[in-house]
């Protein structure tokens, strides 16, 4: 909007003539967002979100066996500013026990008590130990910060052996993974196709992915759009912040409380206890201990039995089964 009186004010000043102004009257931007935070609206995903997620969890796998082989709790902070997409990701991705993410604060006179009886009881049941993730925005319903030291003094009065680790700028660096070099690239070539179809009537776009398909928003909305995530937290309107961000941030952190916490509905078949199988057939592949798990939790938070079925369709025919629960 600047860009008409800067070239004027070449005119005026004798660098520049009207003849020379006349071709380049018009300025074109198209923006791509480069962020690991993902905080930018009218997104699914922004450049270095996805690398810096990798850098997250790979510190979280390594963190998780000391904590294991010395029965502790590790509080670990993750970037984000004010948006939680890192922690709650890496929440899901790492089985974290916890999460603290500012667009769905926990209630002020309840999270202490709530977190407290919750690791009381996975620490009753069997499990070694415990990964709490606290973005560095998180914050609780009144809006006072919620810091990795607060919790590791309260885990402390518990009897809890704990420690913090603040992740830091590791988070940024290191080498793109895969998803994100072929995101920069693709997104470089949509930015050059909106240059060439813009127009000097044509609002800034911004070059986003929505439901895995590039489309091009206009640049000030999406940035009005964001600058309202903050406006609604400190409004302490935590439901309008949470529709603000994409549709995965939700239904992310709905999958997050069901494969987290037990909580003992009656079942969806009216009652009905089902024993739902869970077999795998063929080569192993990544990310199959997390599907069963997902899988093993879900069912027992409906009142089902989940049974794991070993070496395939044989083991079936041979009774090679077991019930599975909650830490399984």
């Amino acid at each position: 909007s600047e860009w008409p009186d800067l070239t004027k004010e070449l005119i005026q000043t004798g660098e520049l003539t009207k003849e020379e102004v006349a071709p380049h009257a018009h300025l074109t931007i198209v923006g791509i967002v480069c962020s690991i935070d993902n905080d930018m609206a009218k997104t699914d995903i922004t450049i270095g979100a996805v690398t810096s997620l990798h850098r997250i969890c790979e510190a979280i796998d390594n963190i998780s066996s000391t904590a294991f082989s010395h029965s502790r709790a590790f509080v670990i902070e993750v970037m984000g500013r004010n948006c939680g997409w890192l922690a709650l990701m890496a929440a899901i991705s790492t089985g974290a026990d916890y999460v603290f993410i500012p667009e769905r604060p926990p209630e002020a006179e309840k999270w202490k008590k709530e977190m407290c009886e919750t690791l009381e009881k996975q620490r009753e049941a069997g499990k070694r130990n415990t990964i709490i993730i606290v973005a560095e925005g998180a914050i609780d319903d009144n809006l006072k910060p919620i810091k990795p030291e607060d919790i590791r003094k309260l885990l402390t009065e518990v009897k809890i052996d704990t420690r913090v680790t603040t992740l830091g700028h590791i988070q940024r660096g290191g080498r793109p993974c895969v998803y994100d070099r072929n995101l920069a690239t693709l997104q470089g070539f949509e930015a050059v196709k909106a240059v060439l179809q813009a127009t000097p009537d044509t609002p800034s776009p911004m070059i986003s992915v929505r439901e895995n398909k590039f489309m091009c928003e206009t640049l000030m909305e999406a940035v009005e759009l964001t600058h309202q995530v903050s406006k609604a937290i400190s409004e302490k309107n935590f439901r309008r912040a949470m529709e603000l961000r994409d549709p995965e941030f939700a239904q992310g952190f709905d999958a997050y409380l069901s494969t987290s916490f037990m909580e003992n509905k009656a079942s969806l078949q009216g009652n009905h206890c089902l024993r739902i199988g869970i077999i795998h057939i063929g080569a192993p592949a990544g990310g199959m201990n997390a599907a069963t798990r997902a899988a093993v939790r879900v069912a027992i938070n409906h009142g089902h039995k989940p049974i794991a079925i070993y070496n395939g369709f044989t083991g079936l025919l041979q009774e090679n089964v077991r019930e599975l629960n909650w830490l399984d």
